[in-house]
């Protein structure tokens, strides 16, 4: 039987994306439980933090934030179901997101992996994806390596 952590014969994935809170008044913990799930990963404004590796960052937080991400739940190489995915999980878009994020000074994003080594592929953002961070006043980035 294989190790659980054993992931060198899986395949990297192309695509995946994430949700991120943050800003300076940013408190983690506000974010989970209003989306009620745990996050991916975190960071709190002036305390030590762990990368989204999971090595220990020797700095202190200068910001708080709050991720949420479809790589470890969603398996393709397309953006579209870890966007679904995304929505269904977080139930987005939150309308009460906007205003709560503002209170914090907080922005918030939706950070879209996208690998495009082979240098043909466009990323697939699907329209239901621009209204949700449109009803929320966040943005869509993506984040493309070739």
């Amino acid at each position: 039987m294989r190790p659980e952590n054993d992931l060198a014969d899986k395949p990297h994935p192309l695509a995946h994306a994430t949700l991120i809170v943050s800003g300076s008044g940013v408190v983690p913990e506000f974010w989970t439980t209003f989306f009620g799930v745990e996050p991916t990963w975190t960071v709190t404004k002036g305390k030590p933090f762990k990368t989204p590796s999971g090595r220990m960052n020797p700095r202190l937080g200068k910001l708080g934030l709050w991720a949420f991400g479809s790589k470890p739940h969603v398996t393709s190489d397309h953006l579209a179901p870890h966007l679904i995915f995304l929505q269904s999980r977080l139930s987005l878009p939150r309308r009460d997101a906007r205003a709560l994020a503002e209170a914090q000074g907080a922005t918030i994003a939706l950070w879209c992996y996208w690998c495009n080594h082979s240098g043909d592929r466009v990323p697939d953002i699907p329209p239901f994806a621009h209204e949700m961070m449109e009803a929320m006043g966040g943005m869509i980035e993506i984040d493309e390596y070739r």
